[in-house]
Protein backbone atom coordinates (compact mmCIF):
# COMPACT_ATOMS: atom_id res chain seq x y z
CA UNK A 1 0.00 0.00 0.00
CA UNK A 2 1.40 3.07 -0.84
CA UNK A 3 2.16 5.74 2.25
CA UNK A 4 0.02 8.39 1.31
CA UNK A 5 -2.67 6.07 1.78
CA UNK A 6 -1.60 4.40 4.88
CA UNK A 7 -1.08 7.66 6.50
CA UNK A 8 -4.69 8.75 5.42
CA UNK A 9 -6.15 5.48 7.59
CA UNK A 10 -3.80 6.42 10.34
CA UNK A 11 -5.11 10.18 9.89
CA UNK A 12 -8.65 8.86 10.11
CA UNK A 13 -8.07 6.72 13.28
CA UNK A 14 -6.14 9.33 15.18
CA UNK A 15 -9.31 11.61 14.45
CA UNK A 16 -11.71 8.58 16.08
CA UNK A 17 -9.43 8.21 18.84
CA UNK A 18 -9.55 11.63 19.74
CA UNK A 19 -13.65 11.17 19.44
CA UNK A 20 -13.73 7.96 21.37
CA UNK A 21 -10.79 7.72 23.14
CA UNK A 22 -10.02 4.53 22.37
CA UNK A 23 -5.86 4.27 21.10
CA UNK A 24 -6.09 0.30 20.66
CA UNK A 25 -6.18 1.26 15.99
CA UNK A 26 -4.19 3.95 16.34
CA UNK A 27 -1.56 1.65 17.50
CA UNK A 28 -1.63 -0.62 14.63
CA UNK A 29 -0.35 2.13 12.34
CA UNK A 30 3.12 2.39 14.67
CA UNK A 31 6.54 -0.18 14.57
CA UNK A 32 7.24 -1.52 17.63
CA UNK A 33 9.89 1.07 18.15
CA UNK A 34 8.35 4.06 16.92
CA UNK A 35 9.31 7.82 17.60
CA UNK A 36 7.45 10.47 17.75
CA UNK A 37 8.88 13.78 18.50
CA UNK A 38 7.41 17.64 18.55
CA UNK A 39 9.87 20.15 17.22
CA UNK A 40 10.01 23.84 18.18
CA UNK A 41 10.47 25.98 21.05
CA UNK A 42 8.68 25.23 24.46
CA UNK A 43 5.80 24.39 25.11
CA UNK A 44 7.19 22.03 22.34
CA UNK A 45 10.39 19.67 22.10
CA UNK A 46 8.77 16.02 23.44
CA UNK A 47 10.05 12.36 22.77
CA UNK A 48 8.14 9.49 22.97
CA UNK A 49 9.69 6.32 22.20
CA UNK A 50 8.15 2.84 21.48
CA UNK A 51 4.13 2.31 20.24
CA UNK A 52 2.99 2.32 24.21
CA UNK A 53 4.99 5.80 24.87
CA UNK A 54 3.91 7.33 21.36
CA UNK A 55 0.06 6.62 22.52
CA UNK A 56 0.15 7.62 25.94
CA UNK A 57 1.95 10.42 24.89
CA UNK A 58 -0.79 11.43 22.56
CA UNK A 59 -3.45 10.71 24.63
CA UNK A 60 -1.81 13.50 27.76
CA UNK A 61 -0.99 16.22 25.07
CA UNK A 62 -5.13 16.19 23.72
CA UNK A 63 -6.34 15.65 27.65
CA UNK A 64 -3.87 18.17 28.40
CA UNK A 65 -4.86 21.15 25.28
CA UNK A 66 -7.33 20.05 23.07
CA UNK A 67 -9.94 18.77 24.67
CA UNK A 68 -9.67 21.62 26.99
CA UNK A 69 -11.47 23.56 23.96
CA UNK A 70 -15.20 22.72 22.73
CA UNK A 71 -14.40 22.38 19.24
CA UNK A 72 -10.99 21.26 17.64
CA UNK A 73 -10.69 21.15 13.76
CA UNK A 74 -7.00 19.99 11.70
CA UNK A 75 -7.38 20.76 8.43
CA UNK A 76 -4.05 19.99 5.60
CA UNK A 77 -2.89 23.04 3.79
CA UNK A 78 -1.57 22.03 -0.01
CA UNK A 79 -1.02 18.65 -0.96
CA UNK A 80 1.20 15.80 0.98
CA UNK A 81 4.67 15.63 -0.40
CA UNK A 82 6.32 11.58 -0.49
CA UNK A 83 9.92 11.52 -0.79
CA UNK A 84 10.67 7.86 -0.77
CA UNK A 85 9.29 6.38 2.76
CA UNK A 86 8.73 9.81 3.71
CA UNK A 87 5.29 11.78 3.77
CA UNK A 88 5.47 15.71 4.63
CA UNK A 89 2.23 17.94 4.81
CA UNK A 90 1.85 21.32 6.43
CA UNK A 91 -1.38 21.72 8.70
CA UNK A 92 -3.44 23.78 10.49
CA UNK A 93 -5.48 23.29 14.06
CA UNK A 94 -8.65 25.58 14.75
CA UNK A 95 -9.10 25.13 18.49
CA UNK A 96 -12.85 27.01 19.42
CA UNK A 97 -13.81 27.31 23.52
CA UNK A 98 -16.99 29.10 24.12
CA UNK A 99 -16.63 33.20 25.32
CA UNK A 100 -13.32 32.78 24.53
CA UNK A 101 -10.91 33.95 21.19
CA UNK A 102 -9.81 31.23 18.31
CA UNK A 103 -6.45 29.46 18.65
CA UNK A 104 -5.18 28.61 15.20
CA UNK A 105 -2.17 26.46 15.02
CA UNK A 106 0.48 25.88 12.16
CA UNK A 107 3.20 22.87 11.61
CA UNK A 108 4.26 20.60 9.88
CA UNK A 109 4.40 17.05 10.09
CA UNK A 110 6.85 13.89 8.50
CA UNK A 111 6.13 10.49 9.01
CA UNK A 112 8.93 8.23 8.11
CA UNK A 113 7.50 4.54 7.10
CA UNK A 114 9.22 1.45 7.35
CA UNK A 115 6.94 -1.05 5.18
CA UNK A 116 3.40 0.04 6.02
CA UNK A 117 4.46 1.24 9.74
CA UNK A 118 4.74 4.86 10.99
CA UNK A 119 8.88 4.40 12.50
CA UNK A 120 9.33 7.94 12.67
CA UNK A 121 6.55 11.02 13.37
CA UNK A 122 7.51 14.37 13.65
CA UNK A 123 5.39 17.30 14.00
CA UNK A 124 7.38 20.71 13.40
CA UNK A 125 5.88 23.68 15.44
CA UNK A 126 8.00 27.54 14.31
CA UNK A 127 9.13 30.05 16.59
CA UNK A 128 5.66 32.34 15.96
CA UNK A 129 3.47 29.67 16.78
CA UNK A 130 5.36 28.82 19.63
CA UNK A 131 5.03 32.36 20.95
CA UNK A 132 1.46 32.60 19.92
CA UNK A 133 0.33 29.42 22.29
CA UNK A 134 2.32 30.66 24.97
CA UNK A 135 0.66 33.99 24.95
CA UNK A 136 -3.03 32.36 24.61
CA UNK A 137 -2.37 30.34 27.92
CA UNK A 138 -1.07 33.18 29.68
CA UNK A 139 -4.40 35.15 28.23
CA UNK A 140 -6.99 32.63 28.68
CA UNK A 141 -5.34 29.51 30.59
CA UNK A 142 -7.60 29.82 33.59
CA UNK A 143 -10.41 30.39 31.56
CA UNK A 144 -9.26 26.69 30.45
CA UNK A 145 -8.99 25.13 33.19
CA UNK A 146 -11.76 22.62 34.00
CA UNK A 147 -13.14 22.29 30.96
CA UNK A 148 -11.67 18.77 29.85
CA UNK A 149 -14.50 16.93 28.23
Amino acid sequence: MAIDERFTMYAAAFEEAFANDDWSKVGTFFADDAVYETVGPPPFGQRAQGRAAVLAHFKASLDGFDRLFDTREVTMVGAPVVTGNTLRFRWLETLRAKGLPELRLEGEEIARFAGDAIAHLEDRFSAETAAQVQSYVAAHGAALTGRAR
